[in-house]
């Protein structure tokens, strides 16, 4: 919808890419799309965003629209416990 593209590109001038890419992963105000939630929600686990590596380690070990890679989800999992 219009109103959730909008919501999307506020957050995004934010630098808020972990709801940008969790609008993308579960469909708020927003198409529904893997690739791009991924694409956010590395940018946000790069910067050390511990919800972020959280999500993305379920992702990488599912294989959520990407190859399943069970050692980087785990890693993901274990830099987001490690800050709490």
């Amino acid at each position: 919808t219009e109103l959730g593209a909008a919501w999307a590109s506020k957050a995004c001038l934010s630098n808020n890419a972990f709801i940008v890419g969790y609008c993308h992963m579960h469909g708020y105000g927003i198409a529904p799309n893997d690739r791009k939630a991924i694409e956010f929600l590395n940018l946000s686990a790069e910067a050390d965003d511990e919800l972020a590596q959280n999500l993305l380690g379920n992702i990488y070990r599912t294989g959520r629209g990407i190859e399943s890679d069970l050692d980087l989800g785990f890693l993901l999992h274990l830099k987001s416990a490690e800050q709490g």
